[in-house]
């Protein structure tokens, strides 16, 4: 039912919770009322799927009753415009392998709790204007496929312990402000994902430092292309020397979007696009 108007419907949990045998709840973009008058007992609890995503409920209360959905998982409530912490509550819900929580407003840390969703697989927390640190214990979501941490205030150095995620296809890092060398990441992630990756997402992170040998290990030659981007960092002769490197030869897709062309020389642009050229040839 995503897109319909259901504003009117102020009784919509009321009339979901006759449905006991409900395996999927899709209310994306329904315009919801916020207000929800509360439902003692949950009766769809055998719920695998629900999408409120796009509904902006602001207030985290109206969460209260998808709490007591044990079996879900996947929740998607990108969208809301949610205030404050990632409500605690969540931490119950160790079944979700899919979770979404992309544009809200978020204004905290990443809670410990969530590094024990050992069933994770897809995780995105982009544009929530999160803070602080990643945990070292980011490495217990061995089962996760996609992380999404894009679009924060998040700082510090990644842990080395990303390189357990052994799993990974797809982590996005960038618009944030890790203190770190881009050589320190590609070699964490080098330990044990290097066959899997398939995006890698640097860009405006505010990285600094050369590029090594560890970008290599990161390409699995059986023609899969690794998509990487370190767009917008600080210094232009890290993509000078991504593209010299030679790398192409082994079938990484580099995304070379420079957004700011007026801090790079017309010269150096041009020594840059010439390499590319001639390294795809």
């Amino acid at each position: 039912m995503s897109g319909v108007n259901l504003s009117k419907a102020s009784d919509w949990v009321q009339l979901t919770n006759t449905l006991p045998s409900l395996l999927d709840l899709r209310l994306s973009d329904c315009q919801l009322r916020p207000f929800i008058p509360p439902t003692p007992t949950v009766n769809f609890s055998s719920l695998l799927t629900l999408d409120l995503s796009w509904n902006h409920f602001e207030n985290t209360l109206i969460l209260s009753w998808i709490f007591g959905l044990r079996n879900l998982a996947s929740l998607d409530l990108s969208g809301n415009d949610f205030q404050g912490p990632i409500p605690v509550d969540l931490q119950n819900m160790t079944s979700l392998s899919h979770l979404n929580l992309y544009w809200n407003n978020f204004n905290s840390s990443i809670p410990n709790w969530l590094y024990c969703f050992s069933h994770l697989e897809f995780l995105s927390l982009s544009h929530n204007n999160l803070q602080g640190t990643i945990s070292s214990a980011i490495g217990n979501l061995t089962s996760a496929v996609s992380i999404d941490l894009s679009g924060n205030e998040l700082g510090g150095k990644l842990s080395r312990s990303l390189g357990n995620l052994c799993n990974l296809r797809e982590i996005r890092l960038s618009e944030n402000k890790w203190s770190q060398e881009i050589s320190e990441i590609l070699k964490s992630l080098s330990r044990c994902v290097s066959d899997r990756l398939e995006i890698l997402d640097l860009r405006d992170s505010q990285l600094h430092g050369h590029l090594t040998d560890e970008l290599e290990a990161l390409v699995y030659i059986q023609g899969r292309y690794t998509k990487v981007n370190i767009d917008n960092n600080t210094k232009e002769n890290v993509t000078l020397e991504l593209v010299k490197s030679g790398i192409f030869e082994f079938g990484v897709l580099l995304e070379l979007l420079y957004k700011s062309l007026s801090s790079a020389s017309s010269s150096s642009f041009l020594n840059l696009f010439t390499i590319i050229v001639s390294s795809l040839g």
